[in-house]
C-alpha cells in the first residue's frame, strides 16, 4: 500500500514538473532561432529582424543560428529533432514544410514532427520578362504562349522550388505550355533575363526592383494576393484574369513536436506583438514581404492547405527533383 502511494506521488510530481518548466520559459537560457539558409540572404535578414524584436518582448536573448543546406531541410530537421522545451525555434519556409515532402524522402515529417506557432510573413514573387519580349501583360503572354506552345522559356531558382511551382500552377490555370529552366539562384537567372537568353523569370520583388527601375527587364504581374507597395502599378496575376491564382513563399515559426502548449501560446503572443509594431511592419513591407500573424491554429490550417495544393501541382506537373 505504501509503495503504491509513493508511486502515485511520484507520477503527480512528474506531471507537475512540465507545467512548472513551461512557466519558467524563457528565463533559463538564450533562445535559438534556426534560420535554415545562409547568412546575408533575405530570409536571414528577416530572421534577424524578428529574432531581435522577439528578444525585446521575451526579455531573453534570441540567437540566430544559420543552418543552410538541402533547400532548408537541414536546419528544419535540426529543429524537429531538438528538445521540445521552447529553446530551439525554426524560422521555417515553404519548401521543407509543403513542397519537398512531395518530391523526396525527408528525415522528418513536417506534419507530425513540428508544431506550427505563428505565420510570420508571405513573400510574393513577380513574373518578369526580358525587356524586348513581345508581351507586356498576362493576357498578351497567354496569347503568345498559345500561338507558340513549348517555345517560351521561364527561369526559376531551382527545380521543385516555390518559384518553379508558381510557374507550373500558372501554366495549369492558363492552359499553356512554357519551358522551365532551373537556375541555382536569382542572380544568374536575372543576368540571363537581362541578356535576353531567357524569355521570362519568376523572382523576388526586392531583387528585381532595381533592374525594373533601370528598364533592363519588364514586370508582367505580381504572384501574391495584392499589389506590392514596391511595384504599385503592376497588377497581380489574379486581377489579370486568373482570380484563383496566388503563389508565394511562406515563413513561420515552428517548434519541435511535444513542446508544452503554454510555450507555444506565449511565443505566438510575443510574435504577434512584434508583427504589430509599426517599425517592424514598415521594414518588412519595404523588403517586399507581407506580415501576417494570427493564431497557431490559423497557421496550421494554412500549412495544411499549402501542403495539399503543392502536392496537386507536383502530381499534375509530374515534377521531380534533378541536379
Amino acid at each position: 500500500m505504501t509503495r503504491s502511494i509513493l508511486l502515485v506521488a511520484a507520477l503527480l510530481a512528474l506531471a507537475a514538473a512540465n507545467p512548472a518548466r513551461a512557466q519558467e520559459w524563457p528565463k533559463a537560457r538564450p533562445v535559438h532561432l534556426v534560420v535554415p539558409f545562409a547568412p546575408g540572404g533575405a530570409t536571414d535578414v528577416l530572421g534577424r529582424l524578428i529574432g531581435g524584436e522577439l528578444a525585446k518582448v521575451l526579455g531573453q536573448a534570441v540567437v540566430v543560428d544559420n543552418k543552410a543546406g538541402a533547400a532548408g531541410s537541414i536546419g528544419t530537421d535540426l529543429v524537429a529533432k531538438s528538445s521540445p522545451d521552447g529553446y530551439t525555434i525554426c524560422f521555417c519556409t515553404t519548401g521543407p514544410q509543403a513542397i519537398l515532402p512531395h518530391l523526396t524522402k525527408l528525415p522528418f515529417d513536417p506534419r507530425t514532427d513540428l508544431v506550427p506557432v505563428v505565420h510570420i510573413h508571405n513573400v510574393p514573387n513577380v513574373l518578369l520578362s526580358r525587356s524586348r519580349f513581345e508581351a507586356s501583360s498576362v493576357k498578351e503572354l497567354v496569347a503568345r504562349a498559345l500561338d507558340r506552345p513549348g517555345t517560351i522559356t521561364y527561369a526559376s531558382t531551382g527545380q521543385g522550388g516555390p518559384q518553379h511551382l508558381a510557374g507550373e500552377h500558372f501554366q495549369k490555370l492558363a492552359g499553356i505550355k512554357l519551358v522551365h529552366v532551373p537556375y541555382k539562384g536569382e542572380n544568374p537567372a536575372f543576368a540571363d533575363l537581362v541578356g535576353g537568353q531567357i524569355d521570362l523569370a519568376i523572382g523576388s520583388i526586392a531583387v528585381a526592383e532595381p533592374l525594373l527601375a533601370a528598364g533592363k527587364i519588364k514586370a508582367i504581374a505580381v504572384t501574391g494576393t495584392r499589389r506590392s507597395p514596391l511595384l504599385p502599378n503592376v497588377p497581380t496575376v489574379a486581377e489579370s484574369g486568373f482570380p484563383n491564382y496566388e503563389a508565394f513563399t511562406l515563413v513561420g515559426l515552428n517548434l519541435p513536436a511535444g513542446t508544452p502548449r503554454d510555450i507555444v501560446d506565449r511565443l505566438n503572443t510575443a510574435a504577434n506583438q512584434v508583427l504589430a509594431t509599426p517599425a517592424v511592419r514598415e521594414r518588412m513591407l519595404a523588403m517586399g514581404v507581407e506580415p501576417v500573424g494570427g493564431t497557431a491554429r490559423g497557421y496550421a490550417d494554412f500549412l495544411k492547405s499549402e501542403y495539399e495544393k503543392n502536392g496537386r501541382i507536383v502530381k499534375e506537373g509530374s515534377i521531380a527533383l534533378r541536379d
